[in-house]
């Protein structure tokens, strides 16, 4: 594992060398559990956990170390606007390793579009998070990703096959009076076990403070397991 985290860090820090950055590296597991009920509604929970296991600053020698970044624990609850669009909401709590513990709200809206071979959908998002008293004011974000799932045997994502995801998600935040610009590519391998089961693994890499001085990038292992019930 120490291996493939470094490995990632030299590829993609090379390029910013002789600037002022921090990157950082670890692993990032997440679990969603979906339940349908009436006829256009469902239910989300979701936990994903960020854990950093090495850090880079300024071309300095990778340290490695372990911290917890942070873990999240998501409620939605969605509405199936279309056979290909849907609109949910959510309250998230966020404990964070090195800070404020946090609360939010989420408003998101999918769409699916279906093309030869490959299924696209795009997600856009606004939230809002909320900082404990003496914290500061709350910190808000708009969120459009762009995500593509391609079968690796036929033309559709079948039980018990292979596929491939990739996303890319772009995030403008401001809070108290600043902004700031992140950019999230993932790219997944997952298996469908059966209808209702997937499980997915790869690279989840973030580059962010592109309006400040000291640009950051983050290269998580992500682990993702999803499960609907109806």
């Amino acid at each position: 594992m120490k291996g493939i985290l470094l490995c990632g860090i030299l590829l993609f820090s090379s390029s910013v060398l002789a600037q002022n950055r921090e990157v950082f590296g670890g692993i990032f597991p997440e679990a969603a559990v979906t339940v349908k009920f009436a006829k256009f509604y469902s239910s989300t929970f979701k936990i994903e956990s960020i854990h950093q296991l090495v850090v880079d600053r300024d071309a300095e020698r990778p340290n490695w170390r372990y911290q917890h970044e942070s873990t999240e624990f998501q409620f939605f609850v969605g509405y199936k606007v279309s056979p290909l669009s849907d609109f949910s909401v959510a309250y998230i709590f966020a404990v964070d390793g090195d800070g404020p513990n946090t609360h939010g709200l989420t408003e998101q809206l999918g769409v699916v579009q279906l093309l030869p071979y490959f299924k696209l959908g795009h997600r856009f998002r606004f939230d809002q998070t909320f900082f404990p008293k003496g914290e500061g004011p709350a910190r808000l974000r708009v969120r459009y990703r762009l995500a593509m799932d391609l079968p690796l045997e036929g033309l559709e994502i079948d039980p018990n096959e292979f596929f491939l995801l990739v996303s890319d998600e772009v995030l403008v935040d401001w809070r108290d009076g600043r902004s700031d610009l992140e950019n999230r590519f993932v790219a997944q391998l997952g298996y469908k076990f059966d209808k209702w089961g997937k499980l997915q693994g790869g690279l989840d890499y973030r580059i962010d403070r592109l309006f400040e001085t000291g640009l950051r990038q983050r290269f998580w292992l992500k682990f993702s397991y999803f499960v609907t019930l109806k």
